[in-house]
C-alpha cells in the first residue's frame, strides 16, 4: 500500500507530476485542487474569487476528504495541504518555484505575464491567510514534508522520477 502526498504553491506544477507519478505507478489521484475548482464552476466563478469566499467548511469537507484517502491507502494525493492533512502517508512531497517561473507556467492559461504573477501572489496570500485562519497552519513551514523539490530546473517527469527514487530508496515501493 502506498501513500504520496504533493504539495506546493499554484503553479509549481504539483498537479502535473501528481498525474505523471500517479500513472508511473499505477495509482488514482485525490486532487483537493479539483475540488474547489468543481465548486467555483457551480457557482459560475474564477478559482481566484470563489477562494477568496469559499465558506470554512467546505474548506473543512475538502480536507477531510485528503485523510479519508489516505487512510484507504494507494493513491497519489495532491493539494495545497495535503502533506499536513493526510495522516497517513509514505512520502509527503513539496513542490516549489519562484513566483516568475510559476507565473510563465501559467501563462498557458491565457493570462499576461504580469496578470500571471499578480494572479499568483494575491492566491499565494489568499490561500496563506485562509489556512492561518481555519487550522494555524503556515504554508511557510515546511517541516512536514519528507523531501522539498524546487521544480525550476526540472522537468515535471525528472520530478515524479526524483519522487519515485525516493520511494524505492526508502523501501515503500
Amino acid at each position: 500500500m502506498v501513500v504520496v502526498t504533493i504539495s506546493g504553491p499554484s503553479g509549481s506544477g504539483k498537479s502535473t507530476v501528481t498525474k505523471i507519478l500517479a500513472e508511473k505507478l499505477k495509482l488514482p489521484i485525490h486532487s483537493a485542487g479539483r475540488f474547489f475548482r468543481e465548486k467555483a464552476k457551480e457557482k459560475n466563478m474564477d478559482i481566484k474569487d470563489f477562494m477568496k469566499v469559499a465558506p470554512n467548511d467546505l474548506h473543512r469537507e475538502a480536507d477531510e476528504s485528503i485523510d479519508f484517502e489516505s487512510k484507504k491507502g494507494n493513491v497519489v494525493i495532491e493539494g495545497r495541504l495535503s502533506g499536513v492533512m493526510a495522516s497517513v502517508a509514505d512520502l509527503r512531497i513539496y513542490v516549489t518555484a519562484s513566483l516568475e517561473v510559476r507565473a510563465k507556467r501559467i501563462m498557458d492559461r491565457g493570462l499576461s505575464f504580469e496578470d500571471a504573477k499578480v494572479r499568483i501572489g494575491d492566491r499565494d496570500i489568499t490561500d496563506r491567510s485562509n489556512y492561518l485562519k481555519i487550522y494555524d497552519i503556515d504554508t511557510d513551514n515546511l517541516k512536514v514534508y519528507d523531501l522539498v523539490i524546487n521544480a525550476e530546473h526540472f522537468s515535471a517527469e525528472n520530478v515524479a522520477e526524483i519522487i519515485e527514487l525516493a520511494l524505492k530508496l526508502s523501501s515503500k515501493l
